[in-house]
């Protein structure tokens, strides 16, 4: 019989509302997944890891608290760390301000990967679990003669993304970047995969739970769970009557297009303390109103 450490998901992006390209009730298979989730990792008797993204945006309303809270009641513990959605202007600064700074501030039974107090450290098999939040500096160590693994919001791909490189994979640069961690969890990247590398390490790229955009109609939804000797397994997560709009799908996804490379340029200038949102309305003024729409729709602000 197997022995499982955890169920690993990213990106569940709760919101209360309804995404632009998709015609069946979104609240109701939002829920569907989530007790999905909920009830294999219980089956399993796991804690659940969620890595970046729970929130479609970084001030969560009572509704998507409550989504939360739901999922939460249903399982063991969450640890997580804070993705890029889940922070005003994709900045650390706001962590305590955010919807999941204020879970892991005051719910005992939501913790925050990143914080050395909060590290998992499973003695029976001698495995560190320990998180990034987005945008946060390389400090993690991992521990001598056990087997570590790292959960982060960061993009990894092994095929060309849009608007983030000419190369057709990162995994070996991700795998250099965070040495000694023998299984790499990330999220941001909605399309799951497993990679291993030269070395015998791997990635796990989570993927999306939850399909939201018409980019992602031919994805399959998956959840992972990890064994103790740091084997996936993986399994589909079911569509619970997913619909899509089928009019017009090409313009939704040069319009998807269009957000990733006007995201793309606010993620360079916020560099330089540029406010993102700010800098999106000017890029978008001369923009046509459906592109608009989709962008802010995609931004969490529609």
């Amino acid at each position: 019989m197997k022995e499982y450490i955890g169920c690993f998901t990213s990106d569940l992006h709760i919101r209360d509302s309804q995404p632009v390209g998709r015609l069946d009730d979104y609240q109701e298979y939002q829920k569907n997944v989530l007790e999905f989730i909920a009830e294999e990792a219980s089956e399993r008797l796991v804690d659940t890891f969620i890595a970046g993204d729970i929130f479609n945006g970084w001030n969560p309303t009572p509704s998507e608290y409550m989504t939360f809270k739901d999922f939460k009641e249903r399982i063991s513990e969450i640890r997580l760390v804070a993705g890029n959605h889940d922070l005003k202007g994709n900045s650390m600064a706001s962590y305590s301000l955010s919807g999941v700074g204020v879970l892991t501030g005051w719910d005992e039974k939501t913790y925050d990967l990143s914080a050395s107090s909060y590290y998992l450290y499973l003695k029976p098999f001698d495995i560190l679990i320990q998180g990034y939040n987005f945008g946060e500096p390389l400090d993690k160590k991992p521990l001598e003669n056990a087997k570590n693994i790292l959960v982060i919001h960061e993009q990894v791909y092994n095929e060309f993304v849009m608007g983030y490189s000419t190369k057709s994979s990162n995994c070996e640069d991700i795998l250099e970047k965070y040495k000694g961690f023998d299984l790499i969890v990330a999220g941001d990247n909605h399309k799951q995969f497993i990679y291993e590398g030269k070395d015998g390490r791997k990635i796990l790229n989570c993927g999306v739970p939850t399909l939201q955009k018409v980019s992602e109609k031919d994805y399959t939804p998956k959840i992972h769970f990890v064994t103790k000797d740091l084997e996936i397994e993986s399994i589909d997560v079911p569509l619970f009557g997913t619909k899509w709009k089928e009019k017009d799908v090409s313009a939704f996804v040069r319009d998807e297009r269009e957000f990733q490379s006007i995201t793309m340029l606010g993620d360079e200038e916020a560099v330089s303390r540029i406010d993102v949102e700010d800098l999106l309305k000017r890029r978008l003024e001369d923009k046509p109103e459906s592109v608009k729409s989709i962008i802010y729709e995609e931004m969490g602000n529609g």
